[in-house]
């Protein structure tokens, strides 16, 4: 529960980036995520927060944020709604290569112990699906923050976005449940993805 109750304090950050953007204080957008950071590795492990690696990006991060506030014009801020799906297209899309074992294939066999070919064939289809679509969300988020203003960029990258995400994870949903029918249940989904060392996908 903990690992869930975490990610909480991270679904903030974009409503707080688009206010921050809204209001014309978007030099203030990452000194927030930078907070909820914190937050976020406080929940997940309150008696020893901070390994190693979570100091390092916690401290690049907030050097980064440092930067944006001192800057007349806020650059970074543009980073994440690029960056994060850029970097979901790669863990997804890294695993279609030649020889490895789709990233959703791994969840179905893993996660879920199904091992078939028809949900091997079915899996690596939607493990392709959701690289296209983080790629698509990376470029577009790039190209909005060069040629839009910065509220219609943050509208997009930090509202509509999202919104396609989650009917995309719908248009999923749907048609597995048409391809394989009710047994593939989505509460039964989630409490063994929440209990599952994801390292293990790796």
């Amino acid at each position: 529960m903990r690992r869930l109750a975490a990610v909480i304090p991270l679904l903030a950050y974009p409503a707080w980036s688009h206010v921050a953007i809204s209001f014309g204080h978007a030099d203030w957008s990452l000194p927030g995520l930078v907070v909820l950071v914190v937050c976020a590795l406080v929940i997940r492990a309150p008696r020893r927060p901070f390994s190693r690696g979570s100091a390092l990006f916690l401290l690049a991060l907030a050097a980064t944020a440092a930067w944006d506030l001192a800057t007349p014009t806020p650059v970074a801020v543009y980073l994440p709604p690029i960056l994060i799906p850029a970097s979901l297209a790669w863990l997804f899309g890294r695993t279609l290569r030649p020889g490895h074992t789709a990233l959703i294939t791994r969840f179905a066999q893993q996660i879920m112990n199904e091992d078939t070919a028809a949900v091997a064939r079915y899996t690596r289809g939607v493990t392709w699906y959701w690289t296209l679509l983080f790629v698509a969300l990376a470029l577009e988020a790039a190209v909005l923050a060069i040629h839009a203003t910065a509220d219609t960029w943050s509208l997009f990258a930090n509202g509509i976005n999202y919104a396609l995400i989650a009917a995309g994870f719908l248009v999923e949903l749907i048609v597995r449940r048409l391809r394989f029918g009710r047994q593939h249940n989505l509460r039964e989904f989630f409490a063994r993805l929440v209990q599952t060392d994801l390292r293990r996908l790796g």
